[in-house]
């Protein structure tokens, strides 16, 4: 089954690349303003809310399955405002890798388990569109 695979070069540090997959204020900027809590540790929750008529929404949440500072990030990720069932079959998983460059480094980002999600086929489709908007401002963010 597919897997979403895409990589930007980015002229910026790793460390900075990490802050900016990692800072609540920084993902905000790229993320549709959505607002990101987690402790970033192993087996933490990472919930994203929306702010909707004075309110926080969760729009996505999961948990952090590995995460190596400043090089490897991995979460899992459930669409919390779909009417779906909240059931590990319906987690997507996205891992983000960094790897350094003579001048910047690597992103690469690898999302999979469309192929057991429900809905996977649209949600493989929404996680295509979404970093193609995404990832250019994830770009700028870091490179500030």
């Amino acid at each position: 089954m597919k897997q979403y695979r895409i990589e930007e070069f980015i002229s910026a540090s790793p460390q900075k690349t990490w802050e900016a997959l990692t800072q609540a204020e920084k993902i905000a900027q790229y993320m549709f303003g959505s607002i990101a809590e987690s402790s970033w540790e192993k087996g933490a929750d990472l919930k994203y809310y929306m702010e909707k008529d004075g309110n926080k929404v969760l729009v996505v949440h999961g948990r952090i399955t590995e995460i190596e500072p400043p090089h490897i990030l991995e979460h899992t990720l459930f669409p919390s405002t779909w009417d779906i069932e909240d059931i590990p079959e319906n987690y997507l998983t996205v891992k983000y890798v960094i790897t350094p460059l003579e001048k910047g480094c690597k992103l690469e980002i690898i999302q999979t388990g469309f192929e057991t999600a429900a809905q996977g086929e649209k949600r493989y489709n929404d996680v295509a569109e979404g970093w193609k908007m995404t990832l250019p401002q994830l770009k700028k963010v870091a490179e500030q």
